[in-house]
C-alpha cells in the first residue's frame, strides 16, 4: 500500500511541479484506488450522525438496532401478559375459583388455583413454540408437584397453555411427565364450546332475517348499509367496535327495515374476532322468550332449543365475567299480558314483561346489542328503564329504505344487474322480496305494464306467510291477510289516513275473521303484526306504518264489499279514499265487471257512502282505455287523491261538490261527463280553452304536462326529457352534451345511452351527432320527417302506441 501511496505522490508531482509531495488519507486513497469499495466505506462521526456521503455511522445504525430490540422485547412482554391474563380469566371461570399468580418454593408460577387444600391447579403459560422452553416448563411444574406432595400433601394437577396448539413431540414429552398441555383455545372450548355454539346457531334464522318464500335464514351476501346515531351514520362496524369495547346499544327500526339482518351481520363478524377478543357473541330471538321472567330461564330456553343444555351455567358465569356479547332481537315480540286504557298501568304492564330481559343485561358485563320496533315505548326514557340501561344508552336507527346505490348494490349482489323499477319501494324487505323472485316471475315483473300490481300481490302473500311463521302459525296466511284488510276498512273512518285502531278494534277483526273470540295470547300476537306501529306516547293504539300496504288491503277490500254485495257499507261515512297505488289494484281487480262495480257504486251514493263510489270510479279510469260508460253515476261530495282520466273519454257521469287533489284531465271527454262545483288542488293537462265540462269549479293549480310524469318509467322519461330538449332549441338542434346532462338528470348513463341508440339507429327519430362526440362539441338533429311523431310523444305519453314508447317502458 506505501509503495502504491509513492506512486500516487510520484504521478502527482509531475503533473503539478509547484506541488509538495503529500499524503492521501487513507479514507480518500480507497475511494480512488477501490472505487467500488468506497460505497461500503463507513462515515466515523463522532457523534454517530450522518457522514458526509448521507450514510449512517455505526454508533447510529447500533442505537437503531438496540431501539429495535427494546420496542421487540416490550412487544413479546406485552402478548405475554395478554396472553397470561386470558389464561389466568379461563381457569377461574372454568374451576370457579381465584386464580392468581403464587411462589412455590421460592419459584413464581403463572397460574395457581387452590380447587380444595389437598388439591391445587398449577399452570404454566408461554407464547413461545420451542421445545426447549417446554420442557423447561416442564421441569418447574415436576419440581412443583414433588414439594407439594412432599411438604404440604398436596396433589397438584399440572398444565402448560400454549398459544398455538401443542405439537405432537411438546404432547409426547408432556404425556411423559404426567402435565396436560394444550393451546389456549382448547382451554376456552372446555369451558365454553363456542365453535358448536356458532355451528348450531347457524342452522336457526336470526329473528326475521329469513327468506320470504322458504323462512329460512337469510344465507345471502349481506350490502353494507349504513344506521344513524344522534343523527349521523354510524357504519355496522362501528357498532361492533362498541360492542367490543362493551358498550350497551339499542337498534330500533319499523318492520322490514333489516333490524334482524344487521344483529346476523353482527355476530358473524363478533364471531370470527371471539378467539383473539375472548368475547363470543350470543344471538337470542327474544320472540320465543314469551313468558320467561328470569335471565336463566331465557338462558336456558336458547341453548336447549340449539341442543346444548348443558352450556347454561358457563355462559351465565362467562355473562358476569363480560367475555359474552349479547344480541337480543325483538324487544317488542314478548308482549304485554294484559290491557288497560291507563297509560301509567300499560308502562308497568310493558316493564314486567321485560323482566327477564332487564335481569340478562343487569348481569351481562360485556356489550349488549337489542332491536326491536321504535314504537313500542312511549319513549327513549321508558325504553331504557325496561331494558334497566342508562338514560346516556346510544339508540341507533335502522333507515327505513335503501337509498338508490345501496338498492342497487343490494340487488346487483343477488344477480339482478339493472336498474330498479320506480314502483318498487325502497324498503329492504319488498326489495329482498323482489329479489327472492325466480327467474321467470321476475322478467315476468319487471316487463309487464301492471308489474307494479303484480309485485304487490306477491309481496302481500310472501307478508302474510312471514307473519304466520312469525306468530307460530297461531293464524295462518290467509287469516293474516283477512285481518289486515279487516284493519285496513276500519281506518277508512278514522281521522288519520292510516288511523288510529285501538287494541279493542283490533281484538274485533280477528273475532269477526276467525269466528272466535281472541285469547290471551292471541291478543298478544295481534298486538306485534308488523305493519302497525304506535300512534303516539299517550295511547297504546295503534296505526299502519305503510301507506303502501294500507292501500293495497283497502283495495282488496273494495273489491271483497262488491263481490258479496256488503250493503253495510253502504251506509257507512268514510273519509280515507284510495291512493292511486290502491285504484290500479283496484282497477285490475274489477277488469270487465266494471258494470257491477258501476251499479254498486249508485247504491253507495244512495246511501250517503260516496268515498268507495269514488274508488270505484278512479280505479276503473285508471285501469281503462277509452270510451268508458258510467251508466249515469253520480258522485256528490266525494272526495278523491287522485282521479286520472288521461287514457278514458269519460261518458255519463257526474261529479258534484267533489274535492280532487290530483286530477288528470281526459284528452276528449263523452257525452254527459260533467264536473260542477268542485274544488280541484291540481290540474294536469294543457286546457287552451275552458272545457264546457268544468261548470264553475275551483282550480288551483294547473301544470301542462297531461300526466303525472312520476308515472311514467324511467325509460319513458328519459325519452321525453332528450325530445323535450331539441324540440325547445333553436331549428331542432342542439349539442349532444346538453342533450345527455339533461337526460342523465332523469335516469342512469346506461339508459340515456340506449334511449339514444333507439331514437338515432332504429327509430330515426334523430339523426346521427355532427362533429367529434368525444370534445362534447357534436350537434344533433332533429330528423324533420319525424318531428310530428316526436310532437305526438310529448302530448300522448302513455297513450301512444308507437314502438319506441313501448320500447322505452322496456329500458331498465
Amino acid at each position: 500500500m506505501r509503495i502504491l501511496q509513492s506512486k500516487i505522490c510520484v504521478a502527482a508531482m509531475k503533473s503539478d511541479p509547484s506541488s509538495k509531495p503529500h499524503t492521501i488519507p487513507q479514507r480518500r486513497l480507497k475511494e480512488v484506488v477501490f472505487p467500488r469499495e468506497a460505497k461500503s466505506v463507513v462515515p466515523t462521526n463522532e457523534d454517530g450522525s450522518f457522514g458526509r456521503d448521507g450514510r449512517d455511522s455505526a454508533k447510529a445504525r447500533s442505537r437503531r438496532s438496540d431501539k429495535r430490540d427494546q420496542q421487540s422485547k416490550r412487544r413479546i412482554a406485552h402478548a405475554a401478559r395478554t396472553f397470561e391474563a386470558q389464561v389466568r380469566l379461563s381457569a377461574r371461570l372454568l374451576w370457579h375459583r381465584e386464580a392468581t399468580q403464587e411462589s412455590i418454593n421460592g419459584v413464581v408460577y403463572d397460574v395457581v388455583l387452590k380447587a380444595s387444600s389437598q388439591h391445587w391447579i398449577v399452570i404454566e403459560t408461554t407464547i413461545s413454540r420451542d421445545l426447549a422452553k417446554v420442557r423447561e416448563d416442564l421441569n418447574r411444574l415436576t419440581l412443583a408437584r414433588m414439594h407439594l406432595l412432599v411438604s404440604r400433601s398436596v396433589i397438584a394437577e399440572l398444565y402448560i397453555v400454549l398459544q398455538e396448539p401443542p405439537t405432537p413431540d411438546m404432547l409426547a414429552t408432556a404425556n411423559g411427565v404426567n402435565v396436560q398441555i394444550l393451546s389456549l383455545a382448547q382451554l376456552k372450548c372446555r369451558l365454553f364450546d363456542f365453535s358448536s355454539y356458532q355451528t348450531y346457531r347457524a342452522r336457526f334464522p336470526f329473528g326475521s332475517a329469513v327468506l320470504p318464500n322458504s323462512g329460512s335464514r337469510d344465507n345471502l351476501a349481506y350490502v353494507p348499509v349504513t344506521y344513524t346515531l344522534a343523527g349521523n351514520e354510524i357504519s355496522l362496524e362501528s357498532i361492533c367496535a362498541r360492542l367490543l369495547s362493551g358498550e350497551q346499544i339499542v337498534l330500533t327500526g319499523e318492520y322490514g327495515t333489516g333490524k334482524s339482518r344487521c344483529l346476523q351481520e353482527a355476530f358473524d363478524r363478533l364471531a370470527a374476532r371471539a378467539d383473539n377478543s375472548f368475547k363470543y357473541p350470543i344471538a337470542i330471538n327474544l320472540r320465543e322468550c314469551w313468558g320467561l321472567e328470569t335471565s336463566e330461564e331465557i338462558v336456558g330456553r336458547h341453548l336447549r332449543n340449539l341442543g346444548l343444555s348443558g352450556l347454561v351455567d358457563n355462559v351465565l358465569r362467562l355473562l358476569g365475567a363480560g367475555s359474552v356479547i349479547l344480541l337480543l332481537d325483538g324487544f317488542d315480540e314478548l308482549g304485554i299480558q294484559s290491557w288497560s286504557d291507563d297509560v301509567t298501568r300499560l308502562r308497568e304492564s310493558r316493564k314486567r314483561a321485560l323482566r327477564g330481559v332487564r335481569q340478562l343485561i343487569g348481569i351481562a358485563s360485556g356489550g349488549v346489542f337489542i332491536a326491536g320496533r321504535e314504537h313500542y315505548f312511549d319513549g327513549n326514557v321508558e325504553m331504557t328503564t325496561a331494558f334497566g340501561m342508562s338514560s346516556e344508552t346510544p339508540i341507533v336507527h335502522c333507515k327505513n329504505e335503501f337509498t338508490i346505490p345501496e338498492m342497487k348494490a343490494y340487488l346487483k349482489s343477488r344477480n339482478i344487474d339493472r336498474q330498479p323499477p320506480e314502483w318498487l319501494p325502497r324498503r329492504p324487505l319488498m326489495v329482498q322480496t323482489l329479489s327472492s323472485f325466480d327467474a321467470q316471475t321476475l322478467k315476468s315483473v319487471l316487463a309487464a305494464s301492471t308489474g307494479a300490481i303484480q309485485f304487490w300481490h306477491l309481496f302481500v302473500k310472501a307478508f302474510c306467510k312471514r307473519e304466520a311463521r312469525a306468530q307460530d302459525d297461531m293464524l295462518d296466511a290467509e287469516s293474516v291477510r283477512r285481518v289486515m284488510q279487516m284493519l285496513a276498512r276500519m281506518t277508512r273512518s278514522k281521522p288519520s289516513d292510516v288511523g288510529p285502531l285501538t287494541q279493542t278494534e283490533i281484538r274485533s277483526a280477528f273475532d269477526a275473521i276467525i269466528g272466535t273470540t281472541a285469547i290471551e295470547e292471541t291478543r298478544v300476537i295481534l298486538q306485534r303484526l308488523s305493519g302497525l306501529g304506535r300512534v303516539s306516547t299517550e295511547t297504546d293504539d295503534r296505526q299502519f306504518v305503510d301507506p303502501y300496504l294500507l292501500d293495497g288491503f283497502r283495495a282488496l277490500d273494495v273489491d271483497s264489499i262488491v263481490s258479496v254485495e256488503d250493503k253495510s257499507c253502504q251506509r257507512e261515512r268514510w273519509s280515507n279514499p284510495l291512493r292511486p297505488m290502491g285504484q290500479m289494484i283496484l282497477g285490475d281487480l274489477i277488469g270487465s265487471r266494471s258494470r257491477e262495480f258501476v251499479i254498486f257504486a249508485k247504491h253507495c251514493v244512495a246511501h250517503g257512502n260516496s268515498v268507495i263510489a269514488g274508488d270505484i270510479a278512479a280505479a276503473i279510469c285508471a285501469s281503462s282505455k277509452g270510451v268508458s260508460d258510467f251508466g249515469g253515476l253520480h258522485i256528490q261530495d266525494g272526495y278523491f287523491f287522485e282521479l286520472n282520466m288521461h287514457a278514458v273519454e269519460p261518458t255519463n257521469l257526474t261529479l258534484n261538490d267533489c274535492v280532487i287533489h290530483r286530477f288528470v284531465a281526459p284528452r276528449r271527454e263523452g257525452p254527459n261527463f260533467r264536473l260542477e262545483k268542485c274544488f280541484v288542488e291540481t290540474l294536469f293537462g294543457e286546457l287552451r280553452r275552458s272545457p264546457p265540462y268544468i261548470v264553475n269549479c275551483h282550480v288551483e293549480f294547473q301544470k301542462a304536462a297531461s300526466i303525472p310524469i312520476e308515472r311514467l318509467s324511467v325509460g319513458q322519461r328519459v325519452l321525453l326529457e332528450i325530445l323535450g330538449c331539441i324540440l325547445e332549441a333553436r331549428q331542432h338542434r342542439t349539442g349532444s352534451a346538453v342533450v345527455r346532462r339533461r337526460a342523465s338528470k332523469v335516469g342512469s348513463d346506461r339508459i340515456v345511452s340506449r334511449v339514444f341508440e333507439m331514437l338515432i339507429e332504429e327509430e330515426k327519430i334523430l339523426l346521427p351527432p355532427i362533429g367529434s362526440k368525444h370534445s362534447g362539441i357534436s350537434t344533433i338533429r332533429l330528423n324533420s320527417e319525424a318531428r310530428h311523431r316526436a310532437r305526438d310523444l310529448l302530448v300522448d305519453m302513455d297513450l301512444s302506441t308507437d314502438p319506441i314508447w313501448v320500447k322505452a317502458g322496456a329500458v331498465s
